[in-house]
């Protein structure tokens, strides 16, 4: 099992987070400990589109929401972290691409249908559509406009519902956001 330790100071305690995965079989144990004591430990999958955890311990006699968030870090292929008590970030890299909730809120709120379009259709399948149509061009140009219509539909299709799934389980209304 893989293992990431993300550690940071708030007030006087020190707060430690870790993450175990492996991918055969998928498996996700994500673990938090304050001051040396381990507090909530829980499993999950580690096969999901945005890695964020949220955890509520008792910090100074008050319920604090504790969250790690791991993203890319801009222009790099290297992961980055971020853990926030109560929405402060206390420690971690200052810029990750984690998208923003209350962004990511609105687009689901706005429907399927439009997100498809926007993200499924124009972000994945008309790439897709144009690189898998001239890779193997037919002979009769209304075969090039089916083809092309079908890999672009199909592929904007089950593309844009995995991302729409992973979206809806991160930051949907069952979230604690």
């Amino acid at each position: 099992m893989k293992e990431h330790i993300y550690s940071a100071e708030f007030e006087t305690h020190q707060i430690k987070i870790s993450t175990q995965e492996s991918y055969l079989p998928p498996k996700l144990i994500e673990s938090i400990w304050l001051d040396g004591q381990l507090v909530e430990s829980k499993s999950g999958s580690p096969l999901r589109m945005f890695a964020s955890s949220t955890f509520d311990i008792e910090i100074a006699g008050s319920i604090k929401k504790v969250e790690l968030r791991e993203a890319l870090k801009p222009a790099v292929l290297k992961m980055g972290y971020q853990i926030l008590v109560d929405e402060i970030l206390v420690a971690g890299d200052q810029n990750i691409r984690y998208p923003n909730p209350s962004d990511i809120q609105d687009l689901l709120r706005r429907g399927y249908f439009k997100y498809f379009f926007k993200h499924g259709f124009l972000f994945y399948g008309i790439p897709m559509g144009i690189i898998l149509t001239t890779m193997d061009v037919p002979d009769n140009p209304f075969k090039i406009v089916f083809k092309f219509l079908y890999v672009a539909t199909f592929m904007g299709l089950a593309l844009s519902y995995m991302n729409w799934r992973a979206l809806k389980k991160t930051f949907g209304e069952k979230s604690k956001l």
